[in-house]
């Protein structure tokens, strides 16, 4: 179980990373602008495989 959560935890981190440099605009979805909700619902989307609500 250990090892799954710290493979699932460098995914996340992995995917986070590609965001750096990513500039921040309100209500935006896309690599060219991104807010914080949609910044966790895309990297947690792609590293878990999991849709958050």
């Amino acid at each position: 179980m250990a090892k799954k959560k710290s493979s699932t935890i460098d995914g996340i981190l992995s995917e986070a990373n590609t965001y750096i440099g990513t500039p921040y605009r309100f209500g935006g979805m896309t690599r060219s602008g991104i807010d914080c909700s949609a910044f966790v619902l895309s990297v947690y989307g792609s590293a878990t495989g999991i849709s958050l609500p």
